[in-house]
């Protein structure tokens, strides 16, 4: 009985660092490691809620480079 409860707790740590592993691709390019675009749409929208439930200004700086 103890093998078989290793073995699914060895089943579900895996597969939870699968979907660890997922969402981090998911948020981040996966040659430079960097946040993508989505990441960014999140946050933004994250930070546009908060400033508007706190009716505070928000500002964003936006750099494009080739």
């Amino acid at each position: 009985m103890n093998a078989l409860a290793a073995a699914v707790n060895d089943r579900e740590l895996s597969l939870e660092h699968a979907r660890s592993e997922q969402e981090h691709l998911s948020h981040h390019d996966s040659l430079t490691g960097l946040p993508n675009r989505r990441f960014f749409s999140q946050r933004l929208e994250h930070a546009l809620d908060l400033a508007r439930r706190n009716r505070t200004e928000l500002a964003l700086f936006f750099m494009d480079l080739d």
